[in-house]
């Protein structure tokens, strides 16, 4: 079955290009367009797509608004930003925002694919220009690998994120699955994922580091 996706980018021969670009490979079909950030999140609300992908540079609000929006009110739709804009401080606030993935305008068509792909199953993916970027901004920062044991949770992409919590608020996986639009076997893959990245051999310390990081209320 082919992902569905929606763009939105406020120029109407960028989203025309980008539509018969997308339907020319049997995995995608695009499901809507927006010409701006609010239009997009109304369309995301009205047809929950696998996956939204955004410019960041629109109108009424921004692709970096509009992303937050939309991981608030479609859980279970991945978000590509596509810009040409590689400052460091962008970048942050997209994948802040809650975009599984951020790829540039210059791509191949295969890179944005690829991220599309990855974006549905909640996996980061990052240009490498982009990547680049944020990895020089670590060493000249003096950060490492101190800074994952800080956050852990900043190693997980929003649909980690997201399953997590599920998952220490006692969610069954079918819950979770029927939520975020998974298999329930994608979600036991989620779990081990999980589990991981984050060091531990047990539900019960999964459970913990998520009540510690604050994504379950302890009296919840």
């Amino acid at each position: 079955m082919a992902l569905s996706v929606m763009i939105a980018d406020d120029h109407q021969i960028v989203r025309r290009s980008l539509r018969r670009l997308i339907e020319d490979d049997e995995r995608f079909t695009v499901v809507g367009e927006a010409g701006d950030g609010r239009t997009a999140v109304r369309r995301c609300v009205e047809m929950r797509p696998d996956v939204a992908v955004l410019d960041i540079n629109m109108p009424v609000i921004s692709g970096i608004t509009a992303t937050s929006e939309i991981k608030k009110r479609c859980p279970g739709t991945g978000v590509v930003i596509l810009t040409f804009q590689l400052q460091l401080d962008t970048i942050r606030a997209a994948l802040a925002a809650g975009a599984e993935a951020y790829v540039l305008k210059d791509s191949s068509e295969n890179e944005l694919f690829d991220a599309i792909v990855s974006a549905a199953q909640g996996n980061r993916y990052i240009a490498q220009r982009a990547a680049e970027i944020l990895v020089d901004a670590l060493i000249l920062t003096g950060e490492s690998a101190t800074s994952v044991e800080r956050d852990p949770l900043g190693t997980l992409s929003s649909r980690e994120r997201q399953v997590l919590q599920m998952l220490a608020e006692g969610t069954p996986n079918n819950e979770i699955a029927a939520t975020l639009n998974l298999s329930s076997k994608t979600v036991e893959t989620y779990r081990s994922r999980l589990m991981q990245k984050l060091n531990v051999r047990s539900f019960a310390e999964l459970v913990r580091i998520a009540v510690r990081e604050g994504l379950v209320d302890q009296e919840g």
